[in-house]
């Protein structure tokens, strides 16, 4: 019996999934490069930002500070810390590539660097933009960006006033992660980021924006 529910359970993903990633083939796409004028970025080179984050994965729960610095377009860093100060991570994007400054040796297993840096990637549309994409234009001027490349796809969705509110990443069929993002309109910012990868291992990451001193 147990056996049967496990493999119901699988079974019913694997639909889910598929059913999922249909609603996004089955759009048509004009092929387009990706400008911050289609969607409000999340990040900008003008200044650090920092956020209250946590980061869930099995039983462990990690919570601190994230400080994230974008240099132009190229190259991205994240440094990431606990409450004493104390290191979890400092990683730096550079187009496709990474370079690990510090990884906190507990965290130092190649599965779980792999999905720090996958999905930080993700949330931050780091390097998406200036790239080639799909556009599919809603009537209400809505707007789903696709991202394709050989074995991943992924879907930016846009509101009217060009702000992302739904990223969701495929594996193939299977539906990787799903990111929301909440956009503060008095601080003109990305306020709130919830990430949730799937698959057997999940992944829950939580950003909350920290305004700086000057209240943006």
């Amino acid at each position: 019996m147990k056996q049967f529910l496990i493999a119901l359970f699988w079974l019913s993903s694997l639909l889910f999934s598929a059913c999922k990633i249909s609603q996004y083939n089955k759009l048509s796409y004009d092929k387009i490069v990706f400008l911050d004028s289609d969607a409000k970025p999340v990040l900008t080179s003008a200044k650090n930002q920092k956020y209250n984050t946590t980061i869930d994965v099995l039983k462990n729960h990690l919570s601190g500070i994230l400080v994230s610095k974008l240099y132009g377009d190229s190259a991205l860093r994240l440094v990431y810390v606990n409450e004493f100060g104390m290191k979890y991570f400092d990683m730096e994007f550079i187009g496709h590539k990474t370079i690990l400054h510090y990884v906190f040796e507990p965290l130092n297993k190649k599965a779980i660097v792999s999905s720090l840096e996958r999905n930080f990637r993700n949330m931050f549309l780091f390097p998406l933009y200036n790239h080639h994409a799909g556009k599919h234009s809603q009537k209400d001027s809505a707007h789903t960006y696709g991202f394709f490349d050989k074995k991943t796809k992924q879907y930016v969705n846009v509101n009217v006033n060009k702000e992302i509110y739904l990223q969701e990443c495929f594996e193939g069929k299977k539906l990787h992660s799903k990111i929301t993002y909440q956009y503060n309109k008095d601080l003109r910012k990305y306020n709130y980021i919830h990430c949730e990868q799937k698959g057997i291992i999940p992944f829950y990451f939580e950003l909350t924006l920290i305004p700086d001193s000057n209240g943006n």
